[in-house]
């Protein structure tokens, strides 16, 4: 199957906002704007390349292939931490990090915390196979009703989700009696970002993510522009968002920042798309899960380095906006060659099979 190269291009844009949000000053204005929109924009990605209809066939092979990377890039994260002496240093097996690793799969003890969103998006796709079968079952309901019904849940358990799982203090300026619930497996964040993944799936399904595309470069700039300007304005007003821990400020300043920074990357994608340096964006956005996952070692050698020469305690959510830019072209650069060996590796397992099932063939 063809690739959507905006969604790849968009993948790798959204990898650089990541490297970016995690290594500049916590809760400055560059911080609030990327972490406004930057796990909403990765859901929808995830669902514009995801089938509407899922069988318990393709339910199976996502599932399994999401769940086989995240136990590859845990491996691999453990063996970084404890093969090189300044990660093996920061490992820690508390309780906080056990908690973290067996009850929400956020595997922090390893410098790969960021391996959380791999596993939830397994539980998202498991959410939205039960919901689909859930709607489908009877019949006697026409396939555009059953659509409705669809949209109408996962709209209502996402909405209720955030005001039910969000963390955030006087999101309404009302006193809070209790604490929000932390469920296993970040059920919670799983229920309040599945709009976003329909969302995708739907702009899938009805094609119009290529009316999107096809706009006039003009349109599509000025669009990126003024999302952009949304994002900004609305991301200062509201308290700032950690999609992964709940933390969503005033749910209506967080679902325009969100909406708005998804639809400003995908205007930007589309631009880009006609000029051949997005392929160097797509060559990230393709293989998004690895950067998402190993990034976090290639942001700490460059604090170490940077520190090293400046004489500074630069680190992880505490960089000036200045040397977090140049972080981001230097963490990229250390992880292309393992994204290349990825792919070699990929490209000749797959060619051994190819070769094996040729020789059962003529036997």
């Amino acid at each position: 199957m063809k690739r959507d190269e905006v969604v790849d291009i968009s993948k790798g844009i959204g990898i650089m906002f990541v490297i970016l949000g995690h290594l500049v000053f916590f809760n400055s204005v560059p911080f609030r704007f990327i972490f406004a929109f930057h796990m909403p924009l990765f859901y929808v990605l995830m669902g514009m390349i995801f089938p509407y209809e899922l069988t318990l066939k393709k339910y199976l092979h996502k599932a399994k292939r999401i769940l086989l990377s995240f136990l590859l890039y845990l491996a691999v994260c453990a063996a970084i931490t404890f093969a090189f002496p300044p990660f093996r240093a920061l490992f820690s097996f508390d309780e906080e990090a056990r908690h973290k690793l067996f009850y929400e799969f956020q595997p922090e003890c390893f410098h790969a915390g960021s391996l959380w969103f791999l596993f939830n998006a397994f539980v998202v796709i498991t959410l939205y196979f039960l919901l689909s079968k859930l709607v489908f079952l009877p019949k006697c309901i026409t396939p555009k009703t059953k659509q409705i019904i669809l949209t109408v849940v996962i709209l209502v358990l996402g909405v209720v989700g955030v005001l039910l799982f969000n963390r955030t203090q006087n999101a309404f300026r009302i006193p809070l009696t209790s604490e929000a619930p932390d469920l296993p497996l970040k059920l919670d964040t799983a229920i309040c970002v599945l709009p976003f993944f329909y969302l995708g799936i739907l702009l899938n399904k009805s094609n119009f993510k290529y009316k999107l595309y096809d706009l006039k470069l003009g349109y599509q700039l000025v669009g990126a522009v003024l999302a952009g300007a949304v994002v900004l304005v609305v991301s200062r007003r509201n308290q700032y968002v950690n999609v992964c821990n709940c933390f969503f400020g005033t749910p209506l300043h967080f679902y325009i920042a969100s909406l708005s920074g998804v639809l400003m990357v995908v205007f930007v994608s589309s631009a880009l798309s006609r000029i051949r340096f997005a392929k160097v964006f797509a060559f990230y956005g393709r293989d998004s899960l690895l950067s998402f996952a190993l990034h976090t070692f290639p942001n700490q050698v460059y604090a170490i380095v940077l520190n090293k020469i400046l004489g500074q305690s630069y680190g992880y959510l505490y960089m000036p906006l200045h040397w977090a830019l140049i972080g981001v072209p230097a963490v990229l650069l250390m992880l292309a060659p393992i994204i290349a060996v990825k792919n070699k590796g990929l490209k000749c397992l797959t060619n051994w099979k190819k070769a094996r099932e040729n020789n059962g063939k003529q036997e």
